[in-house]
């Protein structure tokens, strides 16, 4: 299970766990999909994606065509709203499409302005998408893991990632240095609670709200 749909009934929440389908491929899902490549128009009230610097310490280890096509989500947390029958929107929305879809999945792929090496080394967030009768609307919240909040704090990189980012300075630098928890992978519904989770460590509990 991948995505956790959430239906709104009487003022409260109730969550529903939904699969994903192997044959699709569905870019929503961040098991079993290669990766997702944020597209994004530049428009009032929407987020804005920043490039990390395309200097990066791991050198030639991170490909030209990864700088390119992933991006970070600029501060911890936005939303905005579109409205269903705005010029952006292709098609239409089903009238009884209502509630409200997460996805956990890396928001922040760089680490203090040093692009990783992996996209899945990247701190977690959290993606919403609510429907309602004329308008969705979307937010995003980076997960506060203890890794994120210090290093947002010291200003530098503190940790190694699961999949190959290591901080500069060699063998001696990277030693003893701890692998971080970025609950980045997984959205799910437990006993109520929406947990993020990561390929490794105990998951965290995020506020749907």
């Amino acid at each position: 299970t991948c995505l956790v749909f959430c239906v709104e009934r009487r003022g409260s929440f109730k969550m529903l766990e939904r699969g994903c389908s192997f044959v699709s491929q569905a870019s929503w899902c961040s098991r079993h999909s290669a990766g997702v490549r944020h597209v994004h128009e530049a428009r009032p009230g929407v987020p804005v994606y920043s490039r990390p610097n395309s200097t990066s310490s791991l050198g030639d280890d991170t490909s030209e065509g990864y700088k390119k096509g992933f991006f970070s989500v600029k501060g911890d947390e936005s939303s905005y709203e579109i409205a269903t029958d705005s010029e952006d929107v292709h098609g239409r929305v089903p009238e009884d499409l209502s509630g409200t879809l997460f996805r956990v999945m890396p928001g922040k792929i760089d680490s203090q302005g040093d692009m990783l090496k992996s996209y899945y080394d990247g701190d977690g967030m959290v993606l919403g998408i609510s429907f309602g009768e004329d308008a969705v609307f979307v937010r995003h919240r980076c997960i506060r893991t203890k890794a994120y909040d210090r290093e947002k704090k010291r200003k530098k990189r503190l940790y190694r990632g699961l999949y190959g980012s290591v901080l500069s300075g060699g063998n001696l630098a990277n030693f003893a240095v701890k692998i971080k928890q970025a609950a980045n992978r997984f959205g799910v519904n437990y006993g109520g609670r929406l947990l993020a989770l990561n390929d490794w460590g105990l998951p965290y509990s995020v506020d749907p709200a």
